[in-house]
């Protein structure tokens, strides 16, 4: 089976990415404000100056937020699993899961906290290690702190859900939480793009090398050879 052509879905997820970025932002000042507005109003026992039209504004972007997360969640999946199915095909070695993983690992309880990460690790050694990259432990340690901070923010998501009533008090508590974590978020994000953009280049010269040499062996990292069959635009 041919090796098949990816840059298409990378620009989509990173644009998507960035679109969820900047709605992050905009919905972190808007949770910041109401903070804000909760807590002065507390303060000054007085709440009648509640910032009730940014709350409004806030729910309505939840709701667009939610929808652009789900548009990004789904290319970027796309991307990350051809990706790794590219590199099965080449035939490179030491590839722990099969290529279906990089979209199934997302969804299976507890494994869907450890695979992901651990393909997008196998990513990013592998094609390094074929290109005979200089890897910077910064980049390493970018994948790391992505991770965590992914798993920290959906972590926090689900604890803020559940865990305020609907009290002046519990209010001010809420936003402050929706702002820390949407602060997360956006950290978050910004790594993950990042991390496309170092993978990117590296993955087109992939492209490019199979295409050009398809007898060409690859590195000790790598078993096989590349595939005769043309790659699939």
């Amino acid at each position: 089976m041919p090796i098949k052509y990816n840059k298409s879905r990378r620009q989509n997820a990173s644009f998507f990415l960035g679109f969820m970025l900047v709605c992050s932002v905009l919905l972190a000042i808007l949770q910041g404000y109401n903070y804000t507005g909760y807590a002065t109003a507390i303060d000054n026992n007085n709440f009648s100056n509640l910032p009730v039209m940014a709350e409004l504004f806030a729910n309505l972007l939840i709701l667009f937020n939610l929808l652009i997360r789900l548009i990004t969640c789904i290319v970027f999946i796309q991307w990350f699993r051809r990706a790794y199915f590219n590199l099965h095909q080449l035939g490179f070695k030491y590839l722990e899961y099969k290529e279906g993983w990089a979209a199934g690992g997302w969804f299976v309880p507890i494994a869907s906290l450890v695979i992901p990460y651990r393909i997008m690790m196998e990513l990013w050694e592998n094609l390094h290690v074929h290109f005979k990259k200089d890897e910077n432990s910064s980049h390493r340690s970018m994948i790391h702190l992505w991770w965590a901070l992914f798993i920290s923010s959906n972590i926090l998501s689900a604890i803020i859900e559940r865990a305020f009533d609907e009290s002046y008090w519990d209010m001010r508590n809420m936003y402050l939480c929706y702002t820390i974590t949407l602060i997360i978020d956006v950290i978050a994000l910004a790594l993950i793009m990042k991390t496309i953009s170092y993978l990117g280049p590296l993955e087109d010269e992939l492209m490019a090398s199979a295409a050009a040499a398809p007898q060409e062996t690859l590195p000790p990292i790598a078993a096989g050879e590349y595939t005769n069959e043309k790659i699939i635009t």
